[in-house]
């Protein structure tokens, strides 16, 4: 039996209202984030609005992740322009608001991680076109400044061979170095009981060899961001271009599928990646 539904759409009267986060539940409130933007609470036996917060008033940029409630009494949520909002979970107020990415690049798909004082949020691409650097960041829970960043995939890789860093063509044996990315973090992290080690995945990037710790799970010092181990569930990747169609790289034949031919084994010889 149906006790109560929130409709945001008549909530906000506007804007993509749609909701992919898991509910937040404290405190007798429910806490939902929506492809608005908006992190909203209401009143866990009646649904009634209790107090309302937008991650950026008049520009929607929405929230996918669910928020997360600490012990004492404080939201933190992610938004899809790599920035992370502490709210105080009784009135409503910004406590602080970090910007951890590039609005134009780089979206926070999971929800923060809280232990130890710390907070843990993982960046991802938007859409994989393109892909950004995925990195897993580490934040101080009372200011909101970043502790660390852990990169993980090299910032400049070489076409002819994707596991050698570079940051200059004079520094690949053949072909040029380009711009690295993948390895974005979409799930959220996981940490061990007394708050010592966080677990993190990265995920592939479909427009882009796998690369770096793409495709791993790794465990990570929570006070440093040293990797203490890392498993590839996946091999890594090299550039490839179509048979057919020598300007398009690809990974695989069935990347070249549309132009009806397969994928050759040469490394691609252009400079960048789509």
């Amino acid at each position: 039996m149906l006790k109560w539904d929130l409709d945001l759409h008549a909530l906000t009267g506007a804007g993509a209202n749609g909701v992919t986060s898991t509910p937040t539940v404290g405190n007798g409130l429910v806490y939902v984030t929506s492809w608005n933007g908006l992190v909203v609470a209401v009143k866990q036996n009646n649904c009634s609005v209790k107090r309302k917060y937008d991650t950026q008033p008049g520009s929607v940029i929405g929230v996918q992740s669910s928020a997360t409630l600490t012990a004492d009494g404080r939201v933190l949520v992610g938004d899809s322009r790599g920035v992370v909002h502490c709210v105080a979970a009784t009135t409503g107020k910004l406590l602080w608001k970090s910007v951890i990415g590039d609005a134009s690049i780089d979206h926070i798909w999971a929800s923060p991680t809280v232990v130890g004082g710390r907070v843990f949020i993982g960046i991802a691409s938007h859409n994989d076109n393109p892909c950004t650097h995925g990195r897993l960041v580490a934040l101080d829970l009372d200011t909101g400044n970043v502790l660390w960043t852990l990169k993980l995939v090299p910032y400049r890789i070489c076409n002819s061979d994707t596991s050698i860093a570079c940051t200059s063509d004079a520094d690949c044996r053949t072909g040029t170095c380009v711009e690295g990315r993948g390895a974005g973090v979409t799930a959220t992290v996981a940490t061990d009981p007394n708050g010592s080690s966080v677990y993190v995945n990265t995920v592939g990037c479909f427009t882009f060899p796998s690369i770096g710790d793409e495709d791993s799970i790794l465990k990570v010092d929570a006070a440093t961001g040293g990797v203490v181990w890392k498993t590839r569930v996946d091999p890594p990747e090299q550039f490839g271009a179509c048979a057919n169609d020598g300007s398009i790289e690809c990974r695989n034949s069935a990347d070249c599928a549309f132009v009806t031919g397969p994928a050759s084994h040469r490394p691609s010889t252009m400079t960048s990646a789509s």
